[in-house]
């Protein structure tokens, strides 16, 4: 079968797969979240002023803080997965992983795992909700973990057999 001049097999391989959180929660995270954590780093600056609670001063700025970091990761996260690695981009942390290193992908109570060599554990914060938030279709972790494995498998056949 061809596709757009390709051979099946040169398709399959060329095919690169980016997932991110969902357009809307990006959106709500630039326009809402954001400016609200904008909103209470600056109570706690003008609060530094007018009382001095320290309790509540901590308070304003833990949760604007909080509010930040959680529009920033929305924004920010991602897992990109070419011919050769999967790169997975968390809210401080990027990993390039050559897939030669990548056991599997698993999904687990806690949403989705990357086992790679040395023992090393990767958690894609972009897969979506851990699997305790699913319905009774398939999660978007599941579909995300079975396209890794196959692309893995895929990467295995072929150097192995040259």
């Amino acid at each position: 079968m061809e596709h757009a001049g390709l051979a099946s097999d040169q398709y399959d391989r060329a095919v690169m797969h980016t997932w991110r959180p969902s357009l809307l929660a990006r959106i709500v995270a630039i326009f809402a979240i954001l400016p609200a954590g904008g909103f209470y780093l600056y109570a706690a600056s003008w609060h530094i002023s007018a009382d001095p609670n320290l309790f509540r001063l901590i308070e304003f700025l833990m949760f604007g803080s909080g509010l930040t970091l959680w529009a920033m990761s929305l924004v920010r996260r991602s897992i990109t997965l070419t011919d050769e690695e999967v790169i997975v981009q968390n809210l401080f942390r990027r990993y390039q992983l050559p897939l030669g290193e990548v056991v599997e992908a698993t999904t687990g109570d806690l949403g989705l795992w990357l086992s790679a060599t040395n023992d090393r554990m990767i958690s894609p914060a972009a897969a979506g909700l851990p699997i305790w938030f699913k319905t009774r279709c398939r999660s978007r972790n599941d579909e995300i973990a079975k396209i890794i494995n196959d692309r893995v498998k895929r990467h295995r056949r072929l150097h192995a057999s040259t």
